[in-house]
């Protein structure tokens, strides 16, 4: 039946084609479909064909209602004025022969970029004079590469077994702004058998006028009426007078697509479909462009996308917005606490602002706003009970009533949990750190790592202060990771969640270079550091180990005070030769505690993080590293400023580095215990 159709309907397609060496059967049908604007295709088994369906009728109609996954892309095809076509001439005893087919606006005397379109099988025959065959297939050709740059894809159900490729389907789509909107039939009524008005399951708002109505019923087939929009949010679309609608011809649950009368309908030309378990499938196609089959006789017109602008019905008001939550929040940079308010989802063709109306503990009052998405932030100036009144605006700048809602600045603010669900995914020279979502009041999370597990918080090296959302990726490296959640108040998680790592084997990595710093810890020392067996200490101006009898010892401030932040700067340093990508990676050690406890009582001074009296949050020890691209050796070489060590990547020529001892409490010790760097360079 499609090939009788094919023949009888355009009979002046012909394929001469000599074959006198062995060929596939389909490689041969592939030509001779070329020849005829077709595409060979099996139906139950046997070889068919698919014709240009442009011009045809519409199979089926998709929307968010019955598809999901939808993609969409434009190609911008290379500019070009024509093609140099190849194909038999007749006339020249069955000789190849070409010739210049022009788009539109072009010819011999300002046409100079050509594609050679080569059409194997297509013959011009003696008595044609106007290009035949070989003119009416570059024409359309052109007219594809031209009416045809979109290529929309999306994925369904079952609805997809009544389409078959080269089926024409209607698409009316939010993410495109393709139509008005959609919805499925809620009630209907209608007046002496005929249907009178319809109201979907989807609240749509329009200005007035006159709109298509597209319902597809259950057997697939459409009805198509005109209607004009709701007036109320009754949402009742009431069907133009002179239309005799069957109230048989629409039921309850029916697909329905509205677009605007003047805009044409957006039909898509199916060019696969790709099967998938459960009867679902993936199918894709191109714009229609019916006027691809003209192009042979006329001139091809440019392509308009489609595009449709919803304004909505001024007379309606918007309803006053429902407050989700609020949320006091602490913000940096500038430090300030604000309400993050989250509203209800709404209707965007209902409503655009916000206003807000602030009245502060002390009665001062603020205005805010507007603001275009449904959260949004509130400064607070206080603390206490702030009262927020809440107004809608839609996009006709009609006002809602007032929503008021309590926003409260709290006193106390609460530690973040532990991390929970910390996992690690290791790909190649990279990893990829992964975690479960914290509270709100979460600003970001802090992430190191340390060679030994056992080492813990304060002995691990920065790997990212500030990681955002719930996956980080950070350079893969053997040993142990850690992380804790720090709120938006600087407050974090009392606990590091961990997770460890297998040996590492990276590739394309060599170990060009490692910085050991004890047990001489040579380098330069602020006051109230000094080497001790133990480690490098940070005890004070005075050295314990001069005290006649540490028991006797009632405060350190008659022993000069533990500084508060000092620094060690290792003489040490890293020269590689030349300005190079290296990764730079770090252990140390060490641990605090409080000098009122008693030394003798430690089993193993090395095996402690805190020594101990809950002193783990009022001691640090921190890695700093500058860099510069001059010879590290020359007086003269320009470094850049200190800053806190990262594992990870630095482009540089050389490095020095220092280690920051920092004690919040003038009873706590600190004592670097170890300190290891190591430099890699990838191979070369």
């Amino acid at each position: 039946g499609d090939l009788l159709a094919w023949y009888n309907e355009e009979p002046h397609w012909t394929c001469d084609l000599v074959i006198d060496q062995p060929a596939q059967m389909a490689e041969i049908l592939d030509v001779i479909c070329a020849a005829g604007r077709a595409r060979r295709t099996l139906r139950d088994l046997k070889y068919s064909i698919i014709r240009d369906g442009g011009a045809g009728p519409v199979i089926q109609q998709f929307t968010p209602r019955n598809s999901w996954d939808f993609k969409g892309t434009i190609s911008f095809p290379k500019e070009i004025h024509g093609f140099l076509v190849r194909f038999v001439s007749e006339a020249l005893d069955w000789q190849q022969d070409e010739m210049a087919v022009y788009f539109d606006g072009y010819n011999a005397s300002n046409a100079t970029k050509f594609e050679t379109l080569d059409l194997r099988g297509v013959v011009l025959t003696k008595d044609e004079s106007s290009g035949g065959n070989p003119w009416r297939l570059a024409r359309y050709h052109g007219a594809q590469a031209k009416l045809r740059p979109e290529t929309l894809t999306w994925q369904c159900d079952f609805e997809n077994l009544r389409v078959t490729m080269g089926d024409k389907v209607r698409l009316v789509h939010d993410v495109p702004m393709i139509g008005v909107g959609f919805g499925r039939i809620k009630t209907l009524s209608e007046v002496g058998g005929f249907l009178q008005s319809i109201v979907l399951d989807d609240f749509i708002s329009a200005v007035d006028g006159n709109y298509r109505v597209i319902v597809r019923r259950k057997n697939g087939d459409e009805v198509i009426f005109s209607a004009t929009p709701p007036t109320s949010y009754d949402g009742i679309w009431t069907v133009n007078a002179g239309q005799d609608i069957a109230v048989g011809l629409a039921s309850v649950g029916d697909l329905v697509s509205i677009e605007k009368m003047e805009q044409q309908s957006f039909e898509v030309l199916v060019k696969y479909i790709r099967h998938g378990p459960n009867l679902t499938a993936t199918i894709s196609g191109v714009p229609a462009s019916p006027e691809v089959l003209q192009a042979d006789q006329g001139a091809i017109p440019d392509y308009v996308p489609t595009i449709t602008k919803v304004q909505p019905r001024e007379a309606i008001l918007p309803t006053a917005p429902v407050v989700k939550s609020t949320l006091a929040t602490f913000l940096t940079s500038p430090s300030r606490v604000v309400s993050r308010v989250q509203i209800e989802p709404y209707d965007r063709f209902e409503a655009e602002l916000y206003h807000v109306k602030a009245t502060h503990p002390d009665g001062s009052v603020a205005y805010h706003g507007p603001y275009s998405e449904n959260s949004f932030d509130i400064p607070l100036s206080q603390f206490g009970v702030h009262w927020l009144d809440i107004r809608r605006e839609d996009r006709s700048g009609k006002l809602s009533e007032i929503t008021k809602v309590k926003a409260v600045w709290p006193v106390a603010l609460t530690l973040p949990a532990n991390v929970g669900g910390f996992q690690i995914e290791v790909t190649g020279s990279h990893a990829r750190l992964k975690w479960s979502q914290g509270e709100d009041f979460v600003s970001h999370y802090h992430i190191r790592h340390a060679v030994d597990p056992t080492a813990g918080w304060n002995g691990a090296i920065d790997v990212q202060r500030e990681a955002f959302g719930t996956d980080v990726v950070v350079p893969a490296l053997s040993g142990a990771y850690f992380i804790r959640a720090v709120s938006f108040f600087g407050n974090v998680s009392q606990d590091a969640t961990m997770v460890t790592s297998e040996t590492l084997n990276l590739e394309h990595f060599n170990v060009v270079e490692t910085i050991q710093a004890e047990p001489e810890f040579e380098g330069v020392l602020d006051a109230g550091l000094s080497v001790q067996p133990q480690g490098l200490s940070l005890y004070g101006d005075g050295s314990i180990f001069d005290w006649d009898d540490l028991f006797a010892v009632d405060g350190i401030y008659t022993h000069g005070g533990i500084p508060s932040e000092v620094y060690f700067e290792l003489d040490q340093r890293v020269d590689l030769g030349h300005v190079y990508t290296s990764r730079l990676q770090a252990e140390m050690r060490g641990f605090g505690f409080n000098v009122h406890d008693s030394l003798f009582d430690w089993v193993d001074v090395l095996s402690l993080e805190d020594i101990y009296g809950d002193v783990g949050l009022l001691w640090r020890l921190g890695l700093q590293v500058a860099t510069t691209t001059d010879d590290p050796d020359d007086a003269g070489a320009v470094w850049s400023e200190w800053r806190d060590f990262l594992v990870g990547d630095y482009l540089a020529r050389g490095f020095k580095f220092r280690v920051r001892f920092e004690s919040d409490d003038p009873y706590v010790a600190v004592i670097l215990t170890y300190l290891r760097i190591k430099v890699d360079m990838p191979d070369r």
